[in-house]
């Protein structure tokens, strides 16, 4: 059975660390800087899941597709929908 899911693609805005140059630092750089503190970063992401009850959205980092951070439905911006994508984990 062949399942199809909708793709949207938002800007969210979180805290991340950065160093004395203002660039993302701690985990998400691979230069050992230390932190020299945070500020919130607009983003381009992608969502993954929404959690109505408690009004968050983890979502996934397009730059870095590895991070995903959870995010409130307040910080997340410009939702548009990608399209379906097909998935065969039924097969």
């Amino acid at each position: 059975m062949v399942k199809e899911y909708k793709t949207y693609t938002c800007k969210y805005i979180v805290e991340w660390p950065v160093d004395e140059k203002g660039r993302l630092g701690g985990l998400y750089s691979s230069a050992d800087l230390p932190i020299a503190g945070y500020t919130e970063m607009e983003r381009e992401g992608i969502l993954l899941s929404q959690d109505t009850r408690r009004e968050i959205y983890e979502v996934q980092d397009v730059l870095r597709n590895t991070v995903k951070r959870i995010v409130p439905f307040s910080k997340v911006t410009n939702i548009i929908e990608q399209g379906d994508i097909e998935n065969d984990s039924d097969k």
